[in-house]
């Protein structure tokens, strides 16, 4: 199935494939058709909680109805996949799931045809997607057409880099279409390009993980990241669940999306011991990673375990060694790095150093008197 699969997309990025339809490829129309605006605006408001009433069940309940089985709203229908996905409002189920991604596939959106290949199995239900993906690519395939500025043909060239099936293809490549979807509210996208605050999702001190992250973001000039983080920012802000969960510290509370009928939210709530979350998640397919669930509840019990004193002078003696040391730019970026690897290790494990503040607290020191004895060669001062 997956070499079957790498052949379609790959064709179909550089528009090769043998006996290629010349006709021109639809494209997924983000604007709601006339009269739906309002109910998709309705819908939004329910997921984010507006005025206090979040409830997920009755915004699905719109985006099914605008979708249509995949016939109706292009923006209504990938909200409702988004939503059995996770199932989120509505119950996981994997053939409605492929039923309207197929659906929205042959109603002209590239990326759903992909979506709904790798949700079914291998079979003679395929084919007609693999045929209508080559159609959507036209004469110049989804790479030329991205660099077209071609929206829909750029997030299945970001697809299939992501999926990692294409051979060649650079990480700044995806970085740039990534940013180019993000700034057109695609969140998916915004998540990936910040992706390394995920790393601060299991840290005991999440707030301050992601605070050292930016940091060296804002160092490095990493623009496209820093923007992307405005940006999932703003909507969590709103009140949009995904943003907030790609936030560490931001997280809105799994009991609260429970009782908004997010069933993987009740799967998370079931893995902490709530039967009637239990129940709900069971009859919803809702899931969840009860590893992962327990260990950030671990770790949030020492989000507000303050630095050791020693180790915080470690951090502010290494800023002043760089502000004044006359060593080679190559030893400066080095120590730089060092930093921010230090600062977010901290950060981030501090549940590892808990019970060994001593050992730790050692450490610490004696890197200071090592780092200020190597500034006094220099003639560099750190008081």
């Amino acid at each position: 199935m997956r070499a079957t699969l790498v052949y379609v997309l790959l064709t179909a990025c550089s528009g090769v494939a043998a006996g290629h339809s010349p006709s021109p490829a639809r494209i997924e129309s983000t604007a709601p058709p006339p009269g739906s605006l309002s109910e998709l605006d309705q819908a939004t408001a329910l997921e984010r909680g507006v005025r206090g009433h979040r409830d997920f069940a009755a915004a699905a309940t719109i985006y099914d109805r605008l979708c249509a089985d995949g016939a109706g709203d292009p923006l209504a229908c990938r909200r409702l996949v988004d939503a059995i996905r996770v199932a989120r409002g509505t119950a996981f189920d994997q053939g409605r799931l492929v039923r309207v991604e197929s659906a929205m596939c042959q109603n002209g959106a590239p990326a759903a045809c992909i979506s709904a290949q790798i949700s079914m199995e291998e079979g003679p239900d395929r084919q007609p997607l693999e045929a209508q993906l080559d159609r959507l690519a036209g004469p110049d395939g989804f790479d030329r057409r991205c660099d077209k500025g071609d929206v829909a043909a750029c997030e299945v060239v970001w697809l299939v880099q992501g999926l990692g099936l294409r051979s060649g293809s650079t990480r700044i490549g995806s970085t740039r279409i990534a940013a180019k979807l993000c700034g057109l509210d695609d969140l998916d996208a915004c998540f990936d390009l910040v992706s390394e605050l995920s790393a601060c999702a299991s840290a005991s001190r999440r707030t301050a993980c992601v605070d050292v992250t930016v940091a060296d973001w804002t160092e490095r000039g990493a623009v496209v990241q820093l923007a992307a983080l405005a940006r999932l920012r703003g909507r969590c802000d709103l009140g949009e669940v995904d943003a907030c969960h790609a936030l560490p510290g931001r997280e809105i509370s799994s009991a609260d999306l429970c009782a908004a009928h997010d069933y993987g939210a009740c799967a998370e709530r079931a893995c902490l011991g709530d039967l009637d979350a239990r129940r709900q998640a069971d009859a919803n397919g809702g899931m969840a990673n009860c590893k992962l669930v327990k260990s950030r509840e671990t770790s949030a019990r020492h989000a507000d375990t303050p630095l050791m004193p020693a180790c915080a002078r470690y951090l502010q003696i290494q800023e002043r060694y760089m502000a004044c040391a006359k060593a080679p730019a190559e030893k400066i970026d080095r120590m730089k790095q060092a930093l921010w690897d230090t600062r977010r290790e901290f950060a981030t494990a501090w549940d590892v150093y808990e019970g060994y503040d001593a050992e730790v607290g050692a450490h610490c020191a004696a890197s200071s008197t090592a780092l200020a004895t190597e500034a006094a060669a220099l003639g560099c001062s750190l008081d």
